[in-house]
């Protein structure tokens, strides 16, 4: 089903080489209609059942003019307004990806959910856990060195963040500004479509990263329970865009984080080789072996790989456990750099 959208514009000339370029790039997803006239403009929305509505701030629209099913908002050429006139406002002068984005956004806020998103049979897309079972060991940098890596590779990759006091924008920047929270509140209001507004929500990194920005503060990554999380997931599959969603978690075998574990279809431990960080993952070691006598699938699923190891003072886990790779510490790096040196190396490939 195609979103109709309407666009009333002054400027002939930005509205043709709009219409023209958002109809081509988006012409399977969007049917298209532009007006100069307002009162033609608002005819049209009523009597041809228009989703979104977007009106140029030259304009001085009525609300009670526009039928209560159509989405509104005004075109302004500032990205620093955040309303206009009490209403929701879209930058003209971005590009186009990200009015599509907003737009989406909007939509998605007023249409009903889809209920119970099921498991799209079509989806390919594998997940990918990155855990430690001990803090400080770097695990989120791993998992962002392994995203980076697939996107590199040419894969359509999706990293999220779950942990408590995570945050995705360590590693990862866009021009989108919604968030994880926004999806929560999706979610736990049962407002909206919440396959449209992860749609909406997603940005993209300049390496090609696909990512939802963490929460906006770390009470609404708690609220996250086990079914917030079949949501989410079934609602990623629904749009099957990405052959691998990399997760970035917490360890606990409680709540959403062990419905994760058992979602993934590979979950890889990062240890430090430290003697705190082996005592934790061999006691950790044991809590799963049993588990999986109780068909708790974790280990027979799971990889190690060591990071910031030192050859003189690390020490490998002497748990049946495969290694697929360890990682030196680097000195003197920031962020970006690290994840780039790390999302170089080769035993990456190991993982799926």
């Amino acid at each position: 089903m195609k979103i109709k959208i309407a666009v009333l514009e002054k400027d002939k000339i930005y509205l043709e080489r709009f219409v023209s370029s958002f109809s081509n790039k988006y012409f399977d997803k969007v049917e298209l209609y532009s007006f100069t006239d307002m009162d033609i403009a608002l005819e049209t929305v009523r009597e041809s059942r228009i989703d979104i509505f977007i009106a140029s701030e030259a304009f001085d629209i009525a609300s009670d003019e526009i039928p209560k099913k159509c989405v509104f908002a005004y075109f302004v050429e500032s990205k620093d307004i955040e309303s206009y006139k009490d209403c929701s406002v879209i930058c003209k002068f971005q590009r186009l990806d990200i009015i599509y984005k907003q737009i989406l956004g909007l939509y998605a806020e007023v249409m009903e959910n889809i209920a119970g998103i099921k498991r799209n049979i079509d989806s390919n897309m594998a997940i990918v856990t990155f855990v430690s079972a001990s803090g400080g060991t770097g695990s989120s940098t791993v998992a962002a060195a392994y995203a980076t890596r697939l996107a590199n590779q040419g894969k359509r990759v999706l990293y999220l963040n779950f942990e408590k006091y995570g945050h995705s924008g360590l590693f990862f920047t866009g021009e989108g500004k919604s968030s994880l929270s926004d999806i929560v509140y999706t979610v736990k209001s049962k407002k909206g479509n919440v396959m449209l507004k992860l749609e909406s929500s997603i940005d993209v990194s300049p390496n090609g990263v696909y990512f939802l920005e963490s929460c906006n503060n770390s009470m609404d990554a708690m609220e996250i329970n086990e079914e917030d999380i079949e949501t989410i997931l079934n609602g990623l599959r629904a749009l099957n865009s990405y052959d691998v969603l990399v997760l970035d978690i917490d360890f606990s075998l409680d709540g959403k984080e062990k419905l994760l574990l058992k979602y993934s279809d590979r979950v890889v431990f990062v240890s430090d080789g430290t003697d705190n960080s082996n005592l934790k993952f061999d006691r950790l070691y044991d809590v799963l072996l049993i588990l999986q006598q109780n068909d708790v699938m974790i280990l027979n699923k799971s990889v190690m790989v060591y990071n910031r190891f030192k050859n003189n003072v690390s020490k490998t886990t002497q748990k049946d456990i495969n290694v697929i790779g360890m990682i030196p510490k680097y000195a003197a790096v920031n962020n970006e750099q690290l994840v780039g040196e790390i999302s170089n190396m080769t035993f990456f490939d190991n993982i799926i």
